[in-house]
């Protein structure tokens, strides 16, 4: 008879101590003694950080990536991080600044790969214009895009402590071009 309630006590200390990790789930997608999956919070908080890592990097091109403490706030990976940090150099180098604005996004798929990685695509508009780096003269047009941009995230502490969804990958793709597929062999 022991046995038999240890198991049970055992889950629901385990659950307790796994659920709440500074008041938000420690994971995601986590499945209570009930089997009840908590798949929206989850898919909202996916879409949160989409939007901050959008918000974070224009901010980040728009500035010339002058501030490096900007590039700490994105919710991205240190490799996704290298590449923007590289991209803004490259434009520096040849005398431009990329200013670009989030005009619209739709989520048109979110999908829980498993308790710490999804996918997410979306369509979204943006506003670009290209600059002098030194005088901030434009040297185009505000051009109007639309992109397809397939997302793929993990759930892991961000550099504040905090469980949070971090973007791995940002696979852009032209208005009318058919979003592959991702590869979930290689993924998982």
């Amino acid at each position: 008879m022991k046995n038999k309630l240890l198991i049970p006590a055992a889950l629901a200390i385990a659950f307790a101590v796994s659920a709440v990790h500074n008041g938000r789930a420690a994971f995601p997608i986590l499945l209570s003694p009930l089997g009840v999956v908590e798949e929206q919070r989850a898919i909202d908080d996916i879409i949160m950080s989409i939007k901050q890592y959008n918000k974070n990097s224009a901010g980040f091109y728009s500035t010339a990536g002058d501030s490096l403490e900007g590039l700490a706030v994105i919710p991205a990976s240190q490799l996704l991080k290298r590449r923007l940090f590289q991209d803004i150099n490259m434009l520096k180098r040849d005398g431009l600044v990329m200013v670009f604005d989030l005009d619209s996004q739709k989520v048109k798929h979110s999908r829980l790969l498993n308790r710490t990685t999804a996918t997410a695509t979306t369509e979204e508009v943006w506003a670009i214009a290209l600059q002098d780096v030194q005088t901030r003269k434009p040297l185009s047009n505000v051009k109007a895009i639309t992109v397809s941009v397939r997302y793929l995230l993990h759930y892991e502490l961000n550099s504040t402590g905090n469980a949070t969804w971090v973007i791995y990958e940002a696979d852009v793709y032209p208005k009318g071009e058919t979003v592959p597929d991702l590869n979930i062999e290689r993924v998982l």
